[in-house]
């Protein structure tokens, strides 16, 4: 097994995976009120990265929700609609921007944020807002995220389902934590950090139920273990993903199906696994256990879990993202960092 060394983790981001249960349970039981939507009035999500993989998730179960990752408002929102603007700086440019040109089309908005720009919004136009704290980094804050996600959704569902699914999840997630959380015993964890570390290049196919986890996957393996990946829904791949593979060097193929993928969809796993694998390259099928929504996010805990012991692997620290900075200051017009 190859060796982790947690002294890389400088800001000890494993340790806000500990906490995951402790904080999202205890946002679960915040107090919020919002008027109940009607079930033929559309329910909107602007939010980015981070932000936006909770409601992503959420989608991929089947929740009644449409994603807005830009600052553009889509086409189809009505004046009855609702947007949730969810940002946990509060300071997202794309998620202010979607919050200002929704309230100036009367559209009933809702904010969820640590602070920032989008609570200042909200208060001065007395819109609810939802103040919730904040983790190490907007990627381990997801719990926080998404408690705060599903106790809107549950006031404007008019139901607690999601919440129920929620809290039943942080319940089981203990024992997970505590299994992956070890580093010093072989874990599934460990195992897909071991299969993805020599990889130059690492490819995502997903079911079309998993497609915000192989976001969220693609999102922390650049920012958590700085690797380079790409997304493909498998139903594609036969007709122009399938090719590449003729003429690659070093990639892997990592396969996210999902409990609700039809025989279609599974052959389709079947047969491009089959492919990839006599073409020379490694493939890994990534599953979970639970049912439902908590199947999907034990995925997105053993995975992000997976990415901080890739970095660790590859002796880099999980926390640090220069780019990123080099990337805000140049956008607003500040002289790059040398």
């Amino acid at each position: 097994m190859q060796k982790i060394d947690r002294a890389i983790d400088r800001s000890n981001m494993l340790a806000d995976y500990a906490l995951w249960a402790e904080k999202g349970i205890e946002v679960l039981n915040y107090q919020f009120e919002a008027e109940r939507q009607q079930d033929e009035i559309n329910i909107f999500c602007a939010g980015m990265g981070a932000s936006a993989a909770p409601a992503e998730i959420f989608v991929d179960n089947g929740y009644r929700l449409k994603i807005v990752q830009n600052h553009i408002l889509p086409r189809d929102i009505g004046s009855k609609d609702t947007l949730i603007a969810v940002s946990l700086s509060g300071n997202t440019e794309e998620t202010v921007l979607a919050l200002k040109a929704a309230i100036a089309k009367g559209i009933k908005c809702i904010g969820i944020s640590n602070g920032g720009k989008i609570k200042e919004i909200c208060l001065s136009n007395s819109i609810p807002h939802l103040a919730i704290p904040k983790m190490l980094t907007s990627r381990s804050s997801f719990p926080i995220i998404a408690s705060a996600l599903a106790l809107v959704l549950s006031k404007l569902y008019g139901q607690t389902k999601i919440l129920e699914e929620m809290k039943q999840w942080y319940d089981s997630l203990s024992s997970l934590s505590k299994r992956l959380l070890n580093e010093e015993t072989e874990n599934q964890s460990i195992s897909i950090a071991s299969f993805m570390l020599n990889a130059t290049h690492l490819t995502i196919y997903h079911s079309p139920y998993t497609a915000g986890i192989a976001r969220r996957m693609r999102n922390v393996l650049s920012e958590n273990a700085k690797a380079r990946s790409t997304i493909t829904d498998i139903m594609d791949v036969q007709h122009d993903g399938i090719t590449c593979w003729e003429n690659d060097y070093g990639s892997k193929l990592i396969l996210l199906p999902s409990q609700r993928d039809d025989e279609v969809i599974s052959s389709r796993f079947s047969a491009v696994a089959d492919v990839v694998k006599s073409l020379g390259f490694g493939v890994s099928q990534i599953s979970s256990t639970g049912q439902g929504l908590q199947y999907l996010l034990n995925i997105v805990y053993t995975m992000d879990i997976a990415t901080i012991y890739l970095a660790l692997m590859r002796r880099l620290d999980p926390s640090v993202n220069r780019a990123q900075e080099l990337l805000r200051r140049r956008l607003e017009g500040k002289q790059p960092l040398l």
